[in-house]
């Protein structure tokens, strides 16, 4: 049995009115991506599926799951295959507390992690 999750990403400023554009400041973005580098890239092995997913706390497969991934303060990976947990890598967030560009720098990480 597979369970399926669906991901949505927020940047959480309320909207596109008012502040939206200096919540995007370019500069904003160049820090987090920045901030980002400290978190680790792990390559991926052949026939395994690839998940991320944000934790309230680091208790390994019996975490938390949060309710997003840019501002929790554990990021996941975890490799199935055959639909059983085959690896998993639990790190600190180092872009948990901050604000403008974390989404964009979480999605990098994703992108680097092949999930």
């Amino acid at each position: 049995m597979f369970t399926w999750l669906r991901v949505v990403m927020n940047c959480g400023c309320g909207g596109h009115g008012g502040g939206h554009a200096a919540h995007h400041d370019p500069e904003k973005i160049r820090r987090a991506l920045e901030v980002a580098k400290q978190l680790p890239r792990k390559p991926k092995s052949s026939g395994v599926v690839r998940v991320a997913a944000g934790l309230d706390e680091h208790n390994g497969l019996h975490s938390r799951v949060s309710w997003g991934i840019a501002h929790a303060p554990y990021l996941a990976l975890v490799d199935l295959a055959n639909g059983r947990v085959v690896d998993m890598l639990v790190v600190s967030n180092p872009l948990a507390n901050m604000r403008g560009g974390v989404g964009v720098a979480i999605a990098r990480w994703l992108v680097d992690n092949n999930v």
